[in-house]
C-alpha cells in the first residue's frame, strides 16, 4: 500500500479524496508505549536446547520501533559477531557524540517516540519507522506500543505488519496493558504474533528489622536508591483510627518528623492516598500494608516507601504495642534487594490486556507470553537515578553530561567528582551520613563536600567477581543463607580515615600523589589495607565510624567513606566456630551489626567520599 504523510486543510483532504486513484485518507492519531535473569528463567542455554542448535540466529537483523537506545551501553555490544548480511540496506545515523561505529550491529532501533514525556507517539512516526525497516531489510520487527483498536485497513500498526508480513518479516507486538478486563487487546490482527505479559521468578524486595532484632519482615519496594537506614524511630498512631491509616490531615508534623511512619491496610485507601499524607507531615518515609504491590508502579516509589502484605500488620503492630512499656521504636530498612526463585511463576501480568479482539474474536488471543513486567531496560549510565549502583564506571575516559546543571565533567579512571546540591545523590549521601549524628550529645559537623568515586572497570570486576564467589560458596546451605544466594549479604557501610591533599576541592577530580600517606587516595587508587590480624573494619554509621577512627589528632583531616560491603556469611560472637565470611564486631548504640570485619578488600567497593570537620 502506497502512500504520504502531509499536513492539509479540510478542503485539501476534500479535494484530495476526489483524486481518481484515492483509496483512503486517515486523520493522525496517537498511540500508547507499552513496555536479566529473563535468559535463564525461560531456560535458554548457550550449550543445550533451542539456542545453540539455531546456532543463535546470528544473521537475524532485528527491528525495533520504540523510543530509541543508548547504543553505548555494554548491552549492545556486538564483539565476536560475524559481519553484518549483505542484504542488510540500512544506515546508521550519526548524531551529536554518536557515530556509526557506536551503535549494535544486529539491532536496528527506529526511534518514533519524539513527544517528550507523554508516552504518546503518532500515527505518521511509527508508520514512517515501520516503513523504512521494511526497507532496510530486518528480519523481524518488535512494537510496544498500540493504537485503539479500530478497523484493520485504519490501524497503521495493523497495515504495517501486513506489508512486512508479505515481505517474510515476522510481526511481534504487545498486547498492550490494558487488563484484567476482557476484549481489551491491542494488535490483535492474525498476522501478527500478539505477545502478553507474564511475571518471572523475581522480585524485588527490602528487609526491614524492627528493634534490636524483634522481628525481620521482607517487604516490597522500587525505590531506586541501595541504601540502608538503621535505628530510625517508628511512628503508629495505635488508639487513632484516622492516624492509623493515614487519613488526610490526619498526622501531626511534630509527632512524626524524621520518622517512619507506618500506616495500616485499609481497602477504602488508595497507597498513593496514604504516602501524600506522610510526606506532607515532614516524616522520613512509610511502610503501609497493601495488599495492591503487584499492581503497583515504579513512580509509586520515589520516596522512601515499603509496602507490606496485609497479613504482617499484625506482628509490625505486636511490636508498636511494646511503645506501652516505655521502650522506644526503631527500624533498620535496607532498600534495593532482588529475590530470585519466588512462585509462581510465570503468571498473566494484572495488567497484562486479554482477549478476545473484538475484530476477530475466533482467533484466540494473546498468542505467548513473554517476561513483561518489572524487567528494566538499560538505561544510560550516566543518567541514573540509582545512586549506589551508579558509582561503576567504564575504565575509560567519558565525558559525562549531568542533566541538572548541563555542566560537563571529564572522567578518568581512579577519580572523584564532586556533587552539587542540585544533585539527588548527594542530598540522599547526606541524609545517611547524618542520621547517626543526630544521637550524640554534641552538635552535628558540618560537611564540606560529597565526592562521587569513579572506580575502573578493574576495581568494579574484582568486586562482582568477589560477590559471585561468596553466593556459590552460600549455596551449599541455601535455606541458612538466603541473603547471601540473593546478593552476596551487601550492605551499605562507613570507613572513617584520613586525608592530605585537596581532594575535590574547587572542581578537582583527580586523586593526589601522596600515596600512601593520603589514606583516602590511597584506597581509592589500591583498595583498603588489613589491619595485622587481616581485617578491615566497617561500621553501620558514620558517627561510630569517626568514634572508632584510628586518627591521632583532632588537627588531621577527616574523610567518611561510604562503600558497598560483601559481608557473605557473618559470624558473631555467640556463633559456633563454622566457615564464615565476615565477623560481627562489639555491639554499640547505633546499630545491631554496628561493626564488621571483612577479611578480603575485594569485598569493599567505595562509592561516595564525605569531607567534613567542626564538631
Amino acid at each position: 500500500m502506497q502512500g504520504l504523510s502531509a499536513v492539509l486543510s479540510s478542503a485539501h483532504v476534500e479535494h484530495l479524496a476526489r483524486i481518481p486513484g484515492h483509496v483512503a485518507i486517515h486523520p493522525d492519531s496517537y498511540g500508547l508505549l507499552n513496555t536479566t535473569r529473563t535468559p535463564k528463567f525461560l531456560g535458554l542455554n548457550r550449550h543445550l536446547g533451542l539456542w545453540p542448535m539455531s546456532n543463535f540466529r546470528d544473521d537475524m537483523i532485528i527491528g525495533i520501533i520504540d523510543t530509541g537506545i543508548w547504543p553505548e551501553s555494554d548491552s549492545f555490544n556486538d564483539k565476536g559477531m560475524p559481519p553484518i548480511p549483505e542484504r542488510w540496506k540500512g544506515t546508521c545515523e550519526t548524531g551529536t557524540k554518536f557515530n556509526s561505529s557506536d551503535y549494535a550491529r544486529r539491532l536496528a532501533m527506529y526511534k518514533v517516540l519524539c513527544v517528550a514525556d507523554t508516552f504518546e507517539s503518532t500515527a505518521t512516526d511509527v508508520l514512517a519507522g515501520m516503513d523504512q525497516a521494511i526497507a532496510d531489510g530486518v528480519d523481524l520487527m518488535s512494537l510496544s506500543l498500540g493504537f485503539p483498536q479500530t478497523p484493520y485497513y485504519s490501524n497503521v500498526i495493523v497495515l504495517g505488519a501486513f506489508a512486512a508480513m508479505e515481505r517474510g518479516i515476522f510481526m511481534s507486538c504487545s498486547a498492550g496493558n490494558s487488563g484484567p478486563e476482557g476484549y481489551t487487546i491491542f494488535n490483535g490482527a492474525p498476522w501478527i504474533t500478539t505477545v502478553g505479559a507474564g511475571t518471572i521468578d523475581r522480585d524485588y524486595v527490602a528487609s526491614m528489622t524492627l528493634g534490636q532484632d524483634f522481628a525481620t519482615i521482607k517487604g516490597n519496594s522500587f525505590y531506586p536508591v541501595s541504601l540502608y537506614i538503621s535505628g530510625i524511630p517508628l511512628y503508629h498512631g495505635l488508639g487513632d483510627a484516622t492516624k492509623e491509616n493515614c487519613r488526610h490531615s490526619s498526622l501531626d508534623a511534630k509527632e512524626v518528623n524524621g520518622m517512619i511512619v507506618f500506616c495500616s491496610y485499609n481497602i477504602d485507601y488508595d497507597v498513593k492516598e496514604q504516602m501524600d499524607e506522610v510526606l506532607r507531615s515532614g516524616a522520613k518515609g512509610a511502610i503501609i500494608a497493601t495488599d495492591r504491590w503487584p499492581f503497583m508502579r515504579l513512580s509509586d516509589f520515589t520516596e522512601l516507601l515499603v509496602v507490606v502484605a496485609p497479613e504482617d500488620e499484625k506482628v509490625i503492630k505486636a511490636y508498636i504495642a511494646m511503645r506501652t512499656k516505655g521502650q522506644n521504636l526503631t527500624v533498620d530498612i535496607v532498600y534495593q534487594l532482588t529475590e530470585v526463585g519466588t512462585t509462581p511463576a510465570p503468571q498473566v501480568a494484572a495488567f497484562s490486556s486479554r482477549g478476545p479482539n473484538p475484530i476477530s474474536p475466533e482467533i484466540l488471543k494473546p498468542d505467548i507470553l513473554a517476561p513483561g513486567p518489572w524487567n528494566f531496560g538499560r538505561s544510560p549510565e550516566l543518567t541514573r537515578t540509582m545512586i549506589f549502583p551508579g558509582c561503576l564506571r567504564k575504565q575509560k575516559s567519558r565525558e559525562a553530561k549531568t542533566p541538572q546543571s548541563n555542566k560537563i565533567h571529564v572522567i578518568l579512571p581512579f577519580s572523584v567528582s564532586e556533587l552539587g546540591p542540585e544533585d539527588t545523590s548527594r542530598n540522599i549521601v547526606e541524609i545517611i551520613f547524618q542520621s547517626s549524628w543526630l544521637k550524640k550529645q554534641v552538635p552535628i559537623c558540618k560537611i564540606d563536600r560529597i565526592l562521587k568515586v569513579h572506580n575502573t572497570q578493574k576495581t568494579i570486576t574484582k568486586f562482582e567477581d568477589y560477590r559471585d564467589s561468596i553466593k556459590g560458596k552460600a549455596s551449599r546451605l541455601a535455606k541458612k543463607h538466603p541473603r547471601c544466594i540473593a546478593d552476596g549479604n551487601e550492605l551499605l557501610r562507613f570507613h572513617c580515615t584520613t586525608f592530605l591533599c585537596s581532594l575535590g576541592l574547587n572542581g578537582t577530580t583527580n586523586l593526589c600523589d601522596s600515596i600512601p600517606h593520603c589514606n583516602v587516595c590511597s584506597i581509592i587508587r589500591n583498595g583498603f589495607k588489613a589491619d595485622v590480624l587481616g581485617r578491615i573494619r566497617t561500621m553501620a554509621t558514620s558517627g561510630r565510624a569517626h568514634d572508632t577512627a584510628p586518627i591521632s589528632s583532632d588537627d588531621e583531616k577527616r574523610a567518611m567513606l561510604v562503600c558497598r560491603v560483601i559481608a557473605g556469611r557473618v559470624r558473631r560472637n555467640q556463633d559456633a566456630l563454622e566457615e564464615h565470611d565476615s565477623v560481627a564486631g562489639t555491639a554499640g548504640i547505633y546499630a545491631n551489626l554496628d561493626e564488621l570485619f571483612v577479611f578480603n578488600s575485594k569485598a569493599i567497593l567505595p562509592c561516595f567520599v564525605v569531607i567534613y570537620r567542626g564538631f
